[in-house]
């Protein structure tokens, strides 16, 4: 049974929280003091663990820290309950906690935050029995300081410091600061510059995308490959996180693609490419993806999938969306995976729908989340629209659903429909 521990001076709330919990899916373990809560996780070894700071965050983090050191060999997820200050939400924070949740907590939100954590702990475990050999490989990356790209984190902080601390700074400090929001900059540019411009014009297909960022960089990544005469790619990969070091690695993906562009014709080789190009080399970081190949004379997919949401595939003759994906397999944290590849045959009038999370994880005011269903729903109700609209529509629905809470994370949608055969 998943074990779930909750650290929590206050027993009533601790219990009331508790009670919100499906019995028959989690054991809670509570502990109302830090001491009993270290002594519980070390005996029971909870998969989740809920930790409210108090009046001090650095009594959390301490806490954090030393269940960690004494969990080395087992993999938790840590998450910090928050009065919803969120000035130490920085980088010191995530090398302690995945995750945190704002008080009072809202049921429902407390349950989507447990099930996302178990959805990323079977992925790790997934990860970790068919690379046992690679176990402990996974468990200090997760504990190590990102050193690849810890000068460029820096910068994304420093961006973020208010305007009355930069005046107390110094000339040294403030001509210092004016360098990184030009690299800001020149990091922003350089992103829009790697993702398609116009919209490709093929044979048989006709294509529609959106491409929207949350701030002046983001980890969300896509592009088109023509092959030839008769075949025509698209690679489309979610980096986790958000910011400048996402950016820099959406700019390694760009950088494989341009060297490797023989195997483009390969949708598994493609993945083993890029999965061999960035382990090691984004410490901390995963990326997820999905590379598919169209034929052009005779309508089919070609395609291979890594740890990415499924493709949605209309198909009109039966007037239902088949999803297809091929791996849970992540790219950029274990040597030598091996992908697969599969083929689906397009009908004319199918639609295809390749996306990124960001579009349905936004949740309104009520903290409900979009959803899978709901983003299935609307690909359905779409079918007899103009495939150039789709995308916009998508958005719109998006954004209306949300309300003032907008669209937070970045988006991509490319939507196809088959016009032969």
């Amino acid at each position: 049974m998943k074990k779930i521990l909750i650290i929590h001076p206050d027993k009533s709330q601790l219990s009331e929280w508790a009670n919100d919990l499906d019995q028959n899916e989690y054991r809670v373990l509570k502990s109302y003091n830090p001491e009993d809560g270290h002594e519980t996780a070390v005996q029971e070894r909870p998969h989740l663990i809920f930790m409210d700071p108090g009046d001090s965050f650095m009594d959390s983090q301490t806490l954090a820290r030393e269940i960690r050191d004494d969990l080395q060999k087992y993999f938790s997820y840590y998450i910090l309950m928050t009065n919803g200050e969120k000035s130490h939400l920085d980088q010191e924070f995530y090398d302690f906690f995945d995750d945190y949740i704002e008080k009072p907590v809202d049921p429902q939100m407390l349950n989507a935050k447990i099930k996302r954590a178990f959805k990323f702990l079977k992925t790790i475990h997934l990860l970790s029995y068919k690379n046992f050999k690679y176990r402990e490989k996974i468990i200090a990356q997760r504990l190590e300081i990102k050193n690849l790209i810890s000068e460029k984190n820096n910068i994304e902080q420093l961006y973020q410091q208010t305007n009355d601390q930069m005046k107390v700074q110094d000339q040294s400090n403030k001509d210092h600061n004016e360098l990184l929001f030009q690299e800001l900059e020149v990091t922003s540019k350089l992103q829009h510059e790697i993702v398609p411009k116009t919209t490709p014009e093929i044979k048989n297909y006709k294509i529609a995308y959106k491409y929207l960022l949350m701030n002046e960089v983001g980890g969300d990544f896509f592009d088109f490959y023509p092959i030839g005469k008769s075949k025509f790619a698209l690679l489309l990969a979610d980096v986790s996180g958000h910011g400048i070091a996402s950016a820099f690695i959406t700019s390694m993906i760009k950088t494989a693609m341009s060297t490797h562009n023989n195997f483009l014709n390969s949708p598994k080789k493609i993945m083993y490419i890029l999965n061999t190009h960035l382990t090691d080399k984004i410490h901390g970081n995963f990326v997820t993806g999905v590379y598919a190949v169209l034929d052009l004379d005779n309508p089919s997919i070609d395609y291979s999938t890594a740890g990415h949401p499924p493709i949605f595939h209309y198909r009109k003759k039966h007037h239902d969306i088949m999803e297809i994906n091929t791996s849970n397999m992540v790219l950029g944290v274990f040597e030598n995976n091996h992908f697969q590849e599969e083929q689906v045959k397009l009908q004319k009038g199918d639609r295809l729908l390749f996306y990124t999370d960001g579009i349905y994880e936004a949740f309104d005011k009520d903290h409900n989340l979009f959803g899978f269903d709901r983003l299935k729903e609307l690909f359905l109700e779409t079918h007899s629209m103009d495939i150039e609209l789709v995308p916009d529509i998508f958005l719109e629905r998006v954004k209306d659903f949300s309300s003032d809470n907008g669209i937070n994370d970045d988006v991509v949608l490319i939507a196809i429909e088959v016009l032969g055969e």
